[in-house]
């Protein structure tokens, strides 16, 4: 179509058409922006609820340990031969449920030695593998008892039964 024929066309348009295409209102537009906000606002409560429930998934998963290890803090409650019965006072990591109670061998994986134990002390212990017998859970691999100190760390004492103060580590800015 040629210019001067658009333009005569143009001037046969009726005013009553023109003035109608300059007030409409399209109707559908109100309904895709409560679409568009809905979904939206949708999206966003997906994000959120996936931001506090995926951490927990994540984080049960890594706290499965290979091998069955562990360790847990404790209070020794009797002494025998070659065994100590304690009762877990703090699962730190693995099976070990607060309240069990636990029987260990003094005869430890680790190259640290077993510390002279009393009933009453408290003990960090490190294990491979459990069995259950009754009410008493039994360690198959100790890998090593720790003394606690009044704060609750572990006393390092290596094969001499020299015990080794660790230095104190000032934090770096």
């Amino acid at each position: 179509m040629s210019i001067p024929r658009i333009a005569k066309a143009m001037n046969n348009i009726d005013d009553d058409l023109i003035s109608g295409a300059i007030e409409y209102e399209n109707k559908r537009s109100k309904k895709s922006n409560w679409l568009k906000w809905g979904a939206m606002a949708a999206c966003l409560c997906l994000i959120v609820v996936g931001a506090f429930v995926a951490p927990g998934l994540i984080g049960e998963q890594n706290m499965e340990q290979p091998l069955g290890q562990g360790f847990f803090n404790a209070t020794v409650i009797a002494i025998e031969d070659e065994t100590v019965t304690v009762e877990c006072t703090e699962s730190l990591q693995g099976e070990i449920s607060v309240g069990s109670k636990v029987q260990i061998s003094t005869n430890t994986v680790s190259s640290e030695a077993v510390p002279k134990l009393e009933v009453g002390d408290n003990v960090r212990v490190l294990y491979i593998g459990k069995t259950t017998e009754g009410n008493t859970v039994v360690l198959k691999d100790t890998i090593s008892i720790f003394l606690l100190d009044e704060k609750g760390e572990p006393i390092v004492q290596p094969v001499d039964g020299e015990c080794l103060e660790l230095p104190d580590i000032e934090p770096t800015e």
